[in-house]
């Protein structure tokens, strides 16, 4: 009795024979690797063209009087409806005086110097002639002023001397005090030499001013002459001021 051959070498012998076509077939077609290395053709290369570069005219902006003469002559941004007025030019620069105090100057023949004093600081300082200080220029020095320069204007600095007190002779302060003292009671005892009592004869009457040039009554009590305890021209109870 004969064995039945095995199914399993049956099949792996049918996938082997199949393998092996596919790999002649393959040979075949590629010739078995004689044409994968075939030269490659040079490129035909072909003259380049010539190329006219032409630039484009240059940009110029449209004449505004002709184009635009209405929105010139009435700007829609300004309220008016007319052309704006021109911007007015800064001010020119102003020179700032008074800065320095001059407190004294050095001349000689080889050297002008001035001691100045900064106002704002108190800050003393030695300045030479054509020396800038805080952007002034001292252009000139002389014994007891200099000048100092800035943009187009000039300011003069003069040196400040305060006098001497004058000395007075205490013979002669006391002979002033003595003189002064006379004449303040000479002028308070005339004062009160010009003044009218009021009488009591006769209620409400008001009591007239005396004119200062006016001579002082007879017998007024307390002016220079009166005599004591008598009324003037026989009145009774007549009260002084």
């Amino acid at each position: 009795m004969t064995a039945l051959p095995n199914i399993k070498h049956l099949a792996v012998m049918a996938w082997a024979l199949v393998n092996a076509g596919l790999v002649v077939a393959i040979g075949n077609v590629i010739e078995w690797g004689d044409t994968l290395h075939l030269p490659v053709p040079a490129p035909a290369v072909q003259p380049p063209a010539s190329v006219d570069l032409s630039l484009p005219p240059d940009y110029r902006l449209p004449d505004r009087e002709k184009n635009y003469a209405a929105t010139l002559a009435r700007p829609l941004f300004v309220a008016s409806r007319r052309e704006a007025p021109p911007v007015p030019p800064p001010p020119p620069p102003a020179m700032k005086k008074g800065q320095f105090q001059l407190l004294g100057t050095t001349i000689t023949d080889e050297l002008r110097t001035a001691m100045v004093r900064e106002v704002a600081n108190d800050k003393i300082r030695h300045v030479g002639l054509n020396q800038v200080i805080n952007g002034l220029r001292v252009e000139r020095i002389e014994a007891d002023w200099i000048v100092l320069g800035q943009y187009d204007d000039r300011e003069e600095v003069r040196l400040k001397i305060q006098p001497s007190p004058v000395v007075v002779p205490p013979a002669q302060a006391a002979g002033a005090a003595a003189v002064g003292n006379a004449a303040q009671r000479a002028t308070a005892a005339s004062s009160r030499a010009r003044v009218l009592p009021r009488s009591r004869a006769v209620p409400g009457a008001d009591s007239v001013p005396v004119p200062a040039n006016a001579p002082a009554p007879a017998n007024v009590p307390g002016a220079a002459g009166a005599i004591p305890g008598k009324p003037p021209g026989g009145a009774k109870d007549v009260v002084g001021p």
